[in-house]
């Protein structure tokens, strides 16, 4: 028996069978995250308080993969009336009933988990927003960093802000 040509085969079929194993976990884990805005009234509102006032929406996230996966940072930007892109603050909180101190919901939540092939909305607050520094219909560009570091944007247009 030819022991070399045995341990060739041998070889061969390991590093066929490594590199498919490395394909399959790559495939595996991918992250595959759709953001989309919920544009239909009463899911985007401008709040004036003053000032300046609360900017609220929801984005939808989708996640395309089998495996769950996680938002871990947002980001924002809104167009101003010269054109140009304003990155917004974002701070995570709740609102909750005055008397009873139960929450009713909570915005730009982190981490924010979404089961595999699901979909999860997410209600969006930025505050200090003057209307005068943005252009009607406002474009708002968000953007989402999964658990991998991956990122993922969509841009939301509304033309009547109440």
């Amino acid at each position: 028996m030819n022991w070399d040509l045995v341990f060739k085969i041998i070889a061969a079929v390991g590093a066929v069978l490594g590199a498919w194993a490395l394909l399959r976990s790559y495939w595996l884990t991918r992250s595959k995250l759709r953001l989309a805005h919920k544009s239909s009234r009463g899911h985007t509102k401008f709040h004036d308080r003053g000032p300046e006032g609360l900017l609220t929406l929801t984005v939808l996230v989708s996640n395309l993969s089998s495996r769950g996966n996680t938002v871990t940072q947002w980001k924002a930007w809104l167009k101003t009336k010269d054109g140009q892109m304003k990155e917004l603050e974002i701070m995570q909180g709740h609102s909750q009933d005055a008397e009873t101190k139960v929450i009713d919901y909570e915005f730009n939540v982190t981490p924010l988990n979404v089961m595999p092939h699901g979909t999860i909305s997410s209600q969006m607050h930025f505050f200090h927003i003057r209307r005068e520094d943005f252009a009607n219909p406002f474009e708002l560009k968000v953007e989402a960093t999964d658990m991998y570091g991956k990122k993922y944007s969509c841009i939301c247009h509304y033309a009547h802000i109440v």
